[in-house]
C-alpha cells in the first residue's frame, strides 16, 4: 500500500476517532446537564405542592377559627377559648412557613403580607367581640362580630388568589419540565445516532484495513525469513570479526609487556607502556562484552559469582577514568550470586561509566554501590507496577 494511501487512511481513523469521542462526552455532559435541569423542575414542582398544601392547611385554621368563635358564643365554655389560642399559634406558624417558601415571589410574599395584616385584625374583631358580646341578649351581635365575618371572607379570598397562583405556576413548571426532557431525548437520540454511524464507520475501515493487511501477509512473511538469515549471517561475521581482532590485540599485550624489561629507568615509558597494556585489555574485553551482547538471545551458561570479584576487575580496568574524575568509590560487601560472569561485568562497567560520564564538572563524583535482598513478591511489584521509582 502507498504511503501517502496508508497516512490518509491514518488521518481519517484519528479524525472518526476524536469526533466519536468528542460526541460521547456531548451526549453524556449533555445527560448529565438534563438530569440536573430536571431535578431542577421536579424540585420546583415539590415545592409548589408544598405551598399549596400549606395555603390548604391555613384556609382550614381561618375557617376553624370562626367555628370555635361562634361555638364560644353559643356554649359560653372556656374550653373553646383554648382552642382559639392554639388556632392563633398555628395560623401564626404556618404564615410564617408560607412566607419563607414563597420569599423569592414578590407577587406572593406581596400577598402574604397584607393576608398576615388582615389575619391580625380578625384576631383583634375576634377578641373585641367576645369582650362585647352579651349571652342575655343573644339576637344583639356586636359590631366587631360582623366586622369579624368580613375580614374572613377577605383572608379567604387572599388564600384563594394565592392558591390559584400557585397552580398556574404547577402548571407552568410541569409544561417547562415536559418540554426539557422531550428536548433532552431528542437531542441524546441524535447525539446517539451520530455516534453510532460513526462508529459503524470506522469499524468498516478497520475491517478494510485487516482485509488488505492480510493481502500482504504473504510477502511480509518472506521479508520476515529474510532478515532472519541476514541476522545470522551478520552475528557470524561479528563472531568471526571479534576472534580475528583479538590476535594482534594478544599481539599488543606481548610487545608492551616487553618494554617492562628493556633496560634504563625510563619510568614514563613504563608508565605509557602501562597504559598499553590496560587499553589492549580494555579493548579484548569490550571485544568480549560484544560477543556476550551476541549471545543474550540464547543459552547462557550461569554460575556462582562473586560480585566484589567483578567490580574489582572492573575499577581496576576504569582506573585511569576514575583517576581523571578524581571519583570516590564507596563499595560495600557485596554477595556472590548465580548469574553469567561476563554479563555481570558488562553491567557493572556501563553502570559506572554512566556515573562518570555524566557527572557534574569540577566537581568529584561520589558513586556509592549497595546491595539489598527482596523477595519475589517486591521483585515483582517493583517490575511490574508502572510509575515505581527504584
Amino acid at each position: 500500500m502507498p504511503n501517502k494511501s496508508k497516512r490518509r487512511i491514518f488521518r481519517i481513523l484519528i479524525v472518526s476517532f476524536i469526533v466519536s469521542f468528542i460526541l460521547l462526552v456531548v451526549v453524556s455532559l449533555y445527560a448529565l446537564r438534563q438530569i440536573n435541569v430536571n431535578n431542577a423542575f421536579s424540585a420546583q414542582v415539590d415545592h409548589t405542592n408544598v405551598v399549596i398544601s400549606e395555603m390548604y392547611q391555613l384556609d382550614i385554621l381561618v375557617r376553624d377559627l370562626d367555628v370555635q368563635e361562634q361555638g364560644y358564643m353559643l356554649a359560653g365554655d372556656s374550653a373553646f377559648m383554648e382552642k382559639i389560642s392554639e388556632i392563633e399559634k398555628e395560623i401564626n406558624t404556618s404564615t410564617q412557613r408560607l412566607k419563607d417558601m414563597i420569599a423569592d415571589n414578590r407577587q406572593q410574599l406581596k400577598l402574604i403580607t397584607q393576608l398576615r395584616s388582615l389575619i391580625v385584625l380578625r384576631l383583634d374583631a375576634l377578641e373585641n367581640n367576645l369582650k362585647h358580646y352579651d349571652p342575655s341578649a343573644p339576637r344583639r351581635l356586636p359590631f366587631e362580630y360582623y366586622k369579624g365575618r368580613e375580614l374572613k371572607q377577605q383572608s379567604l379570598s387572599y388564600i384563594t388568589t394565592m392558591q390559584n397562583n400557585e397552580y398556574e405556576y404547577l402548571l407552568e413548571r410541569y409544561k417547562q419540565k415536559k418540554n426539557s426532557e422531550k428536548i433532552a431525548q431528542n437531542v441524546v437520540q441524535t447525539l446517539i445516532v451520530s455516534f453510532f454511524i460513526i462508529t459503524l464507520f470506522l469499524f468498516l475501515i478497520l475491517v478494510r484495513e485487516i482485509y488488505i493487511r492480510r493481502n500482504f501477509q504473504d510477502q511480509l512473511q518472506k521479508r520476515v525469513i529474510d532478515l532472519k538469515r541476514s541476522n545470522e549471517e551478520l552475528e557470524q561475521i561479528t563472531y568471526a570479526l571479534s576472534h580475528d581482532v583479538q590476535e594482534p590485540l594478544r599481539k599488543i599485550q606481548i610487545f608492551s609487556n616487553r618494554l617492562f624489561y628493556l633496560k634504563g629507568d625510563q619510568e614514563q615509558t613504563i608508565e605509557v607502556a602501562q597504559r598499553l597494556n590496560r587499553s589492549a585489555r580494555s579493548v579484548q574485553t569490550l571485544l568480549e562484552d560484544m560477543e556476550v551482547l551476541l549471545g543474550l538471545r540464547k543459552d547462557q551458561y550461569e554460575e556462582r559469582v562473586s560480585l566484589n570479584e567483578i567490580l574489582g576487575n572492573v575499577l581496576s580496568d576504569m582506573r585511569q577514568q576514575v583517576q581523571d574524575k578524581k571519583a570516590i568509590i564507596q563499595a560495600e560487601q557485596l554477595p556472590t550470586i548465580k548469574g553469567n560472569y561476563k554479563q555481570l561485568q558488562l553491567l557493572f562497567r556501563n553502570l559506572i561509566d554512566n556515573a562518570l560520564k555524566f557527572s557534574r564538572e569540577n566537581e568529584p563524583p561520589v558513586i556509592a554501590i549497595r546491595c539489598n535482598t527482596i523477595t519475589d513478591e517486591q521483585a515483582n511489584a517493583v517490575f511490574t507496577n508502572e510509575g515505581n521509582e527504584y
